[in-house]
């Protein structure tokens, strides 16, 4: 279970993502959005819509060995950034394979990119 300061810390990613990936995210998971908007509803919107158990369950249900590996290296890395992933991965798998790993990862909301945008967690 994530304490208040991740919770924080992961809400304050979503809102920083630049409009058009904020709201690509917010209809991929919550669907069409209405106006007015208000940017902190919607992240608590989205949180409540992972939480569900079903959805929960949904997510790692889906979740495959690469996906493991790298969620597992993003969570025992201190403060990971691509870079270090495609170091810790060579020779396993090729830089390609890593990135597009990381934005499905970062789509699918299971890790994001911190205030400094070469950070990755979980």
């Amino acid at each position: 279970m994530k304490n208040d300061f991740e919770i924080a810390e992961w809400q304050e990613s979503i809102t920083s993502l630049s409009d058009k990936d904020f709201f690509y995210l917010m209809r991929l998971y919550l669907g069409e959005i209405k106006t007015p908007y208000n940017k902190q509803r919607l992240v608590s919107q989205l949180a409540s819509f992972i939480r569900k158990p079903e959805n929960l369950q949904s997510i790692l249900d889906l979740l495959d060995e690469f996906d493991i590996k790298i969620l597992t290296a993003v969570d025992l890395i201190q403060h990971p950034s691509q870079q270090v992933l495609f170091d810790f991965f060579d020779g396993e798998f090729t830089e390609e394979k890593i990135y597009s790993k990381i934005l499905n990862l970062c789509e699918r909301l299971l890790i994001y990119k911190k205030t400094n945008p070469q950070t990755l967690t979980d």
